[in-house]
């Protein structure tokens, strides 16, 4: 099958930017028209995507260059539980989804750091790098909302966040 796309023998989908926007559309969808299969269908992506019990070392999470997408991911995650939250809809894929946020938040407490603060890892280390580095704070900040960690998520997202506004402010290409 093609790169990117739902695997139809196993029916698992990527950790991809993909997956992510897919579950966006989704979620629109269900916001436009107020079809609940639009919301179903997001809530079997998430589950067909990523897990709260897997090992995330079998990720490969820190090749960045190949994986820097999941946060694309964990995003959409985050929009999906606003709308389950919004719809008064906590149930069991509602708590399946806060799960798997949690689930990578403590993963990237331990082991993310803003991009630029190993040049060396990237082909075209550029402040393209900093806007990804956004998504983890807010993927951190929202798993905050979720976690008994929330301090630990919280203070990871402020260590983030800062070098990004450093980082900015003494770059020529800030403008």
């Amino acid at each position: 099958h093609r790169k990117g796309l739902k695997d139809p023998i196993t029916g698992r989908y990527p950790l991809d930017r993909g997956t992510g926007n897919y579950i966006v559309a989704l979620i629109d969808s269900f916001e436009l028209t107020g079809k609940q299969s639009y919301l179903d269908r997001a809530s079997l992506v998430i589950k067909n995507t990523a897990s709260p019990t897997e090992d995330l070392s079998q990720r490969d999470l820190g090749n960045v260059e190949e994986t820097w997408f999941y946060t694309v991911y964990l995003q959409a995650v985050c929009r999906y539980i606003w709308a389950k939250q919004t719809s008064a809809q906590l149930d069991e894929s509602y708590d399946y989804a806060v799960q798997v946020l949690v689930h990578f938040a403590k993963w990237m407490c331990v082991n993310e750091e803003p991009y630029l603060s190993k040049p060396e890892i990237l082909e075209f280390p550029n402040q393209t790098w900093t806007a990804q580095d956004m998504r983890k704070v807010n993927v951190l900040l929202a798993a905050a909302m979720f976690s008994e960690e929330a301090h630990k998520f919280e203070k990871k997202a402020v260590q983030i966040r800062n070098f990004v506004i450093e980082n900015l402010a003494n770059s020529k290409e800030k403008d």
